[in-house]
């Protein structure tokens, strides 16, 4: 969920593939259109996946010395999509259990790194009008 993706892995073959849950943290399986949406999002620049830009509008928001700069609307629109994520999909990044994605590099400790930080720094929580997402720290 952090990136448009670090590798890809084509494989057009039924196989089974056992990966390593502190090496991968995330996997989507798509299909050819899927892949391709995907890769134009990238190129263009845009969010490929909910929450993969979290981190950067946290830290915009942490390092800003502006409250009108719009830093925190950003962080907040970003949070929501989040939310609105894990309303679908959730409780949990890859659905209705726990995984890599949520424990290791991914989300989940940058969250918690975010939650802290910004507390500390700005006297600021995450809003009660992400219930899914508040929900997603109480586990």
């Amino acid at each position: 969920m952090s990136s448009a993706g670090d590798y890809l892995l084509f494989i057009v073959w039924d196989v089974d593939i056992n990966l390593n849950p502190d090496e991968v943290a995330y996997i989507k399986y798509v299909n050819c259109d899927q892949l391709k949406e995907l890769l134009r999002k990238a190129d263009a620049g845009e969010e490929v996946e909910s929450g993969s830009k979290i981190f950067s509008t946290f830290i915009g928001f942490l390092e800003s010395k502006d409250p009108n700069d719009g830093t925190e609307q950003a962080l907040l629109n970003e949070l929501s999509s989040f939310n609105d994520y894990l309303k679908e999909n959730g409780p949990f990044i890859n659905g209705k259990d726990i995984s890599a994605a949520d424990l290791s590099l991914s989300l989940g400790p940058k969250l918690y790194h975010l939650e802290i930080a910004l507390g500390h720094f700005k006297k600021w929580k995450i809003p009660d009008s992400l219930p899914f997402l508040k929900s997603y720290f109480e586990v």
